[in-house]
């Protein structure tokens, strides 16, 4: 009989691999809507193409948008990018490595890196010399009129003086006192500032005091920051690698005082078996109309990408890594754009490029271990159905290839490849016969080649048989 075969899905290995294994690498899982072909289909991650080269590298902020330019900083070197793709270095910092936080307000935009406050005009970078600004700050938000940074190893934020961040008063503080535990990262959140610490998060407003303009709400969200550069934000929430009231670490989306695990339970489970996870970098970018929130840990060489309103997970990496290339997002005039991790070369993402810079992209699925009660099963046939046709100038005769094990992982068969068809013959299809028989078989397909890859359902004739 033929059916359709679960070798689709997200991200997803449990504590006990020969229960749940399953991978997606360099695919992203969709949820397609009830009435549609299939209910979730494997889509291609975006390519790298390379914009340019700044300054030293390597990336060390998730870029920002201010007065229409697009600001990072690479090695030492601030730099702004306008929608033309022309980039300017607009100064130059005291340090060459360790991340980097940038905030805009009406007449500078401010920068932190941990060792020294910088402002720019978009012309020049100047040094903040101001005796009672908090050196050593690791994150800045403007809010109000106001820039904020926290005192390093404290629970004291302190603000600058209004629409002036070369001033700043020793007096001009407050603390997060609901919960005795320091300020990790902070983050403003429409008209808010969200103050994180290993414990607990806070929430002041403007509350247009004269003495010091912003107020506690009584409420605190019971979620600490695990890693103080995992916290970042789009419409709809705050993200973060965060501290369960109940202990573990979770991947969590904040929403107004409300936080909610965003990362499976499998994949919170692998995070929990990491060895360093405190160097967590987070950052965010558009795939056609759905926000991914991407993680990247550097120590473990992982990076990890989750669907922020399905919570859908999958990885992406680059090619003879562990990681992927890419490190610090922004965007400007509909374009998503990122660093690079190892060097000074600023990307854009593209769905039109199927390779990184140049380099392979291997888009890789592992299924879920597929059985029936237990009984031998006779694969007659196995049907991929995925779009064909993909041929360009860049790879002609494209092709996906197909594996599996009925061994839970421990061996596996050769690759078996076919063809994905050139351009224009579309009526390609991917079908393997006679695969042998199992009690319970893992597939996995990959694609190398240079090409769109989608993938939409799989189907197998098969025969159950007696023992």
């Amino acid at each position: 009989m033929r059916k359709a075969i679960p070798l689709l899905g997200e991200q997803s290995t449990s504590r006990v691999a020969k229960v749940n294994d399953q991978q997606t690498i360099n695919l992203y899982p969709q949820a397609e809507s009830p009435s549609a072909k299939s209910t979730i289909t494997l889509l291609s991650t975006p390519g790298l193409s390379k914009i340019t080269t700044i300054g030293t590298g390597p990336a060390r902020a998730n870029p920002v948008r201010w007065k229409g330019d697009l600001y990072g900083v690479s090695g030492s070197s601030v730099w702004k990018m306008n929608t033309a793709d022309t980039v300017t270095i607009v100064g130059t910092l005291n340090t060459s490595s360790g991340w980097c936080m940038l905030a805009g307000g009406r007449t500078n935009l401010g920068l932190v890196d941990s060792t020294n406050g910088y402002y720019t005009d978009g012309t020049t970078t100047t040094q903040i010399a101001d005796a009672d600004f908090p050196n050593g700050a690791t994150h800045i938000n403007y809010l109000d009129g106001r820039f904020i940074c926290a005192d390093i190893n404290t629970d004291q934020f302190y603000i600058s003086a209004d629409e002036d961040i070369t001033s700043w008063a020793a007096l001009d503080f407050a603390s997060a006192e609901s919960n005795p535990d320091d300020i990790l990262a902070h983050i403003t959140n429409e008209k808010d500032l969200y103050l994180a610490g290993s414990e607990t998060m806070q929430v002041f407003y403007n509350s247009g005091n004269a003495d010091f303009p912003f107020s506690p709400y009584p409420n605190v969200i019971e979620y600490g920051i695990q890693s103080k550069h995992s916290l970042t934000k789009d419409e709809s929430g705050l993200y973060m690698l965060a501290i369960k009231p109940g202990g573990g670490i979770a991947v969590v989306k904040i929403t107004g005082f409300q936080g909610s695990q965003l990362s499976s339970q499998d994949e919170t489970w692998t995070i929990n078996q990491l060895t360093i996870t405190s160097d967590a970098i987070g950052g965010l970018y558009d795939m056609k109309g759905q926000s991914y929130y991407i993680l990247n840990f550097p120590s473990e060489d992982l990076t990890f990408a989750f669907n922020t309103q399905t919570g859908l997970t999958h990885r992406l990496k680059s090619f003879g890594l562990g990681r992927h290339l890419g490190l610090g997002y922004g965007s400007l005039g509909n374009r998503q754009f990122v660093g690079d991790y190892n060097n000074a070369k600023l990307y854009e993402l593209s769905f039109t490029k199927y390779t990184d810079d140049g380099g392979v992209i291997e888009r890789y699925r592992r299924s879920m271990i597929i059985h029936t009660n237990n009984q031998r099963v006779q694969y007659i046939q196995v049907v991929i159905d995925v779009k064909t046709g993909v041929g360009n100038g860049d790879e002609a005769a494209p092709v996906m290839e197909l594996r599996w094990s009925d061994d839970g992982g421990e061996s596996w068969s050769s690759w078996i490849s076919k063809s994905l068809g050139a351009t224009g013959v579309p009526s390609t299809r991917c079908i393997w016969n006679r695969l042998g028989t199992s009690r319970g078989r893992t597939f996995e397909f990959r694609c190398t080649d240079p090409v769109e890859f989608q993938v939409i359902d799989a189907f197998a004739t098969v025969e159950v048989l007696s023992d």
